[in-house]
């Protein structure tokens, strides 16, 4: 209990600092944090691995899901140019963050993908807008596209990344065969 307790506050903590050192102009303050609050879960999670391939694949994944929204023009990130990379560095940290939490204080949604739908579609959006209220990012002024897509994308992505979560936590490592 304490550990998911734990890591429900440690992603608050790296959310909001990511969030304002993106507003602030430190957006590498949040990704350093980032890494040193999944790094930390990592080294305590009784599956390092199982854990570490959930980040990777969830960190990923969420950056496409940025990247598109940012295309499509849901999205917009101050001071960040398209290249050389699509979303800013802080959003795939809040991705990692997010993915550190799938196997711990957000596993109760584990087997209810209605639930996990409902709670994405109202939490996503409302994240986005307090980022935009911090100054982080800027979201498209038409309701339908502000909201709607948000939501959408959202009550997909929570169970989508609650399923590669469970699949690849589970997933034996890969090994290479040795030369006899």
């Amino acid at each position: 209990m304490i550990e998911r307790v734990a890591n429900f506050l440690f992603f608050q903590i790296g959310w909001f600092a990511t969030v304002a050192g993106a507003a602030l102009g430190f957006p590498w303050a949040g990704p350093i944090l980032a890494a040193v609050l999944v790094a930390f879960q990592l080294a305590v999670a009784p599956d390092r691995g199982g854990r570490l391939r959930t980040i990777v694949a969830v960190a990923a994944l969420g950056t496409l899901l940025d990247t598109l929204l940012r295309w499509a023009g849901v999205t917009a990130f101050p001071d960040w140019p398209a290249a050389p990379w699509p979303c800013p560095p802080w959003i795939t940290a809040l991705w990692a963050l997010y993915a550190s939490t799938l196997g711990s204080s957000m596993a109760w949604l584990q087997g209810r993908p209605a639930v996990a739908a409902l709670l994405g579609a109202v939490s996503g959006p409302l994240s986005y807008l307090a980022a935009e209220r911090l100054g982080a990012v800027v979201l498209a002024p038409d309701p339908l596209r502000r909201w709607g897509v948000l939501a959408v994308a959202w009550a997909v992505a929570v169970p989508v990344t609650l399923a590669v979560a469970r699949r690849v936590s589970t997933a034996p490592p890969r090994t290479t065969p040795s030369a006899p």
